[in-house]
């Protein structure tokens, strides 16, 4: 693709690059059909997204998927319908973790849409029939942020225990519980808000499902504990403190030389001429006779 020169404007005596609106709505057309996918909390790879994405759509063109650095998911569809699809499915998850799906635009901002407003699946439990319509549903959804849909069941009316909408919700901001609904003959209710996922917001670091402690510099001092000997809490009664014996440990030449003499007393089999030898660290042999106390040393050539 070559590119030519374009001369900028000047304005106020400073330069201004000035973009023309046909140019900005031809590059637009060709992303309307993508969505920005954001996996909270983990960072697969394009190859796992794309596997996820065929998993959701059957096409037969294959979405293109591109990776931000920013760590969201741009995924261009060949068309919209396929674009729906994914979109009105959710909620998504990949590996345990939730994944926030948006529409792309051109004013998309990640660190403030999606790192602060994330559709979220809420439900209407009990709610009235009279209010499953398109028009109340909105109004009631928009007491909680802006709506986007509703659900595959609750357009159709083919469950009735209760309404299920997507909504973006500032997730920085505690998410309500109850909402207060007054119909057109002035009677109030209080509507029951119920949602699928809850995300943790960190204030500090603005981001979702970030765990934060909050300090910095603080180092943890290890605790150690010295070894004490064991005392005897019936002698410490009476104003007695156990003493500390000292073990002294034989020469280990010594030990090999008591264990070979048992060794070979054990055996009945064995004549008094046998020789038993074992070398030994320092790089020598040693020879004992069953019986005897002649130790003959020889040096251990390598």
């Amino acid at each position: 693709m070559s590119l030519s020169y374009i001369t900028p404007a000047i304005k106020n005596g400073e330069k201004v690059i000035e973009l023309q609106k046909d140019e900005i709505d031809k590059a637009t057309e060709e992303w309307k059909q993508a969505l920005i996918l954001y996996v909270v909390g983990e960072s697969p790879t394009i190859a796992a997204m794309e596997r996820y994405i065929a998993l959701q759509v059957n096409t037969v063109s294959k979405p293109k998927v591109y990776y931000h650095n920013d760590g969201y998911f741009l995924v261009r569809f060949a068309n919209l319908d396929d674009r729906n699809e994914v979109l009105y499915s959710g909620p998504h998850l990949l590996n345990n973790r939730p994944i926030i799906v948006k529409v792309w635009s051109p004013e998309f901002d990640f660190n403030k849409e999606v790192l602060q407003t994330i559709p979220i699946w809420v439900k209407y439990p009990n709610l009235p029939l009279s209010c499953w319509c398109m028009d109340s549903l909105s109004r009631i959804s928009s007491g909680l942020g802006e709506p986007l849909y509703a659900d595959e069941c609750t357009t159709k009316v083919d469950r009735i225990s209760f309404a299920k909408v997507l909504i973006e919700m500032d997730v920085a901001r505690e998410l309500p519980r109850k909402l207060k609904v007054e119909d057109p003959s002035g009677r109030c209710f209080e509507q029951v808000v119920q949602y699928e996922w809850v995300p943790k917001y960190c204030a500090k670091c603005m981001q979702v499902e970030h765990k934060c402690n909050g300090k910095e510099g603080v180092k943890v001092q290890r605790k150690v504990t010295k070894w004490q000997p064991k005392v005897d809490t019936n002698k410490t009664k009476e104003g007695k403190v156990p003493e500390v014996k000292e073990q002294v440990v034989a020469p280990r030449e010594e030990i090999w030389k008591q264990t070979l003499v048992k060794a070979v007393g054990r055996s009945p089999n064995k004549s008094p001429d046998v020789q038993m030898m074992m070398q030994n660290r320092f790089g020598t042999i040693q020879v004992y006779e069953q019986g005897g106390s002649r130790q003959v040393e020889l040096p251990l050539v390598i």
